[in-house]
């Protein structure tokens, strides 16, 4: 595994987070598999946040798909979120997109344009909902 990588992990209601940080390369897709089998205790769900991950290797990428044994966890149980998600879910996991904002609970103004039908075609504008 690299000096710049590290795995936080959590268990909460059941379910395992697992985040790991920093580059992603072969012996850390290992890892992160070894860790899965060792903290998955046949219930409940594993998410992984990929926010953290600086660089993904696309042989480690290959390396979790393939050694990744989705059949002894159950359909749907594997869950990634954060944008590597798609790249690093094995066939039959899982991805969540979730964006940074959402997860601060910020709230935005959705802008809307419309046409006023009374106005001539030059002084369409722009409405806010």
């Amino acid at each position: 595994m690299s000096s710049m990588f590290s795995i936080a992990h959590r268990t909460r209601h059941g379910n395992v987070h697992i985040s790991p940080q920093g580059v992603f390369d072969g012996n850390c897709a290992r890892e992160l598999i070894h860790l899965i089998g060792h903290l998955y205790k046949g219930t409940g769900r594993i998410f992984i946040d990929t926010h953290r991950i600086d660089t993904l290797c696309p042989l480690a990428c290959h390396t979790f798909k393939t050694s990744m044994d989705l059949k002894t966890m159950g359909p749907g149980r594997l869950y990634f979120k954060g944008p590597n998600g798609f790249k690093l879910a094995p066939h039959g996991s899982r991805v969540l997109v979730v964006s940074r904002d959402a997860k601060k609970n910020k709230r935005f103004k959705k802008i809307r344009t419309m046409v006023c039908r009374t106005c001539p075609k030059n002084m369409a504008g722009a409405m806010e909902e």
